[in-house]
């Protein structure tokens, strides 16, 4: 059994018991280190204090009996209650709702939506038949009621075609009333449709132009930016070029000038010798180093104007194909450009013009459905009301007096 003398071998045993009492829960303490309790083939506890940043520099194994393990268990117990209350930290509603909850909340909202749609519509249309029905019914009663009381005298037939024509009068206004109105809302419904498409449209067109200009502005940048990097490394080389030339021109005119008076001085040297012969050779050595001299200095300048001359015109020239190619692509950009546009507006224009067809086409559809519906509706309930009302009638026993008036 080892004993636990320092402070921290102390600490390391209630960071373990303190994993151990949260059910072995991969935690980290609160000095951010990992421990971890392990038990032998005989029950007996064995406390792995292992730290895991720097494993090469502590490894203890320390053994102890079970009455030493219950002793530092209750030793640390108050510890491990404090410290299992500070590492524990308590999940928020929110960071519980995961990713796959919200979808389906989302989903379950739009169906919600979807089905509440669908339910007032139905309620709305089982209103205006109701509303229908109600208003053909009462005109029907008011128009049979009406004829019945001012025209007892005459006979079954005449009143029932009375009675007939007034409820057919009737029923076609009602008829024409609600036709008008279902049209009207269609119409709306179209108009609606047809300037949202167009808005669309304008929309698309005016995003499409955006973006091509976009385009069109970062080519020329990056045209421009490449050309003027592509001129300066040219001027630069050229600038290098000539730059050597010029050394290497002066270097051979000196080296040629360094020569001359050598051989002048060693020509000097033999006339001394050669007393007779000094005079005639000096004066012609002189001559020629001078000549020479004044040849050389020529070339050079001939040569540093030549390849000044050169390098200017080479510039000129690389200036002027720079810029021929620089409006060549600006034209060919420009053109790309207005063929895309063209072609999206036409694209657009098109699309537009289908889905201005398919919507007039449905809400045509769907007014002549339920105008077939409501008219169907409310035949059948004035062809039972004539029915009843004519039966009525002449089931009914009347006679007159001698003014015609009615005699019950």
């Amino acid at each position: 059994m080892a004993e636990c003398d320092s402070d921290e071998e102390l600490l390391a045993i209630y960071v373990v018991l303190t994993a151990e009492n949260r059910r072995k829960r991969r935690k980290r303490s609160i000095w951010t280190k990992d421990w971890l309790l392990k038990r032998d083939q005989l029950g007996h506890k064995n406390i792995l204090i292992e730290l895991r940043p720097y494993p090469e520099d502590f490894h203890t194994f320390l053994r102890m009996d079970e009455e030493t393990y219950q002793n530092l268990l209750s030793l640390v117990a108050p510890m491990i209650t404090k410290e299992t209350t500070v590492l524990r930290t308590p999940i928020s509603a929110h960071e519980r709702l995961t990713a796959t909850l919200r979808l389906q909340i989302v989903l379950a909202a739009a169906v919600l939506a979807v089905a509440l749609a669908v339910a007032l519509v139905v309620v709305l249309e089982v209103v205006v038949v109701a509303v229908v029905v109600v208003v053909v019914v009462v005109a029907v009663v008011v128009v049979v009621k009406g004829s019945s009381s001012s025209s007892y005298c005459s006979s079954s037939s005449s009143s029932s075609s009375s009675i007939g024509s007034r409820v057919v009068v009737v029923v076609v206004v009602v008829i024409v009333v609600i036709v008008v109105a279902v049209v009207l809302v269609a119409v709306v419904v179209v108009v609606v449709v047809v300037v949202v498409v167009v808005v669309l449209v304008v929309v698309v067109v005016v995003v499409v132009v955006a973006v091509v200009l976009v385009v069109v502005v970062v080519v020329v940048v990056v045209v421009v930016v490449v050309v003027v990097v592509v001129v300066v490394v040219v001027v630069v080389v050229v600038v290098v070029v000539v730059v050597v030339v010029v050394k290497v021109v002066v270097v051979a005119a000196a080296v040629v000038v360094v020569v001359v008076v050598v051989v002048v001085v060693l020509v000097g040297v033999v006339a001394v010798v050669v007393v007779i012969v000094v005079v005639v050779v000096a004066v012609v050595v002189v001559a020629v180093a001078v000549v020479v001299a004044v040849v050389v200095v020529a070339v050079s300048v001939v040569v540093v104007v030549v390849v000044t001359v050169a390098v200017v015109v080479a510039v000129v020239v690389v200036a002027v194909a720079v810029e021929v190619v620089v409006a060549v692509v600006v034209v060919a950009v420009v053109v790309v450009a207005v063929v895309v546009v063209v072609v999206a507006v036409v694209v657009a224009v098109v699309v537009s013009v289908v889905v201005v067809v398919v919507a007039v086409a449905v809400v045509v559809a769907v007014v002549v459905v339920r105008v077939a519906k409501v008219v169907v509706a409310v035949a059948v309930l004035v062809a039972v009301v004539v029915v009843v009302g004519s039966s009525s009638s002449s089931s009914r026993p009347k006679t007159c007096n001698a003014h015609g008036a009615q005699a019950i």
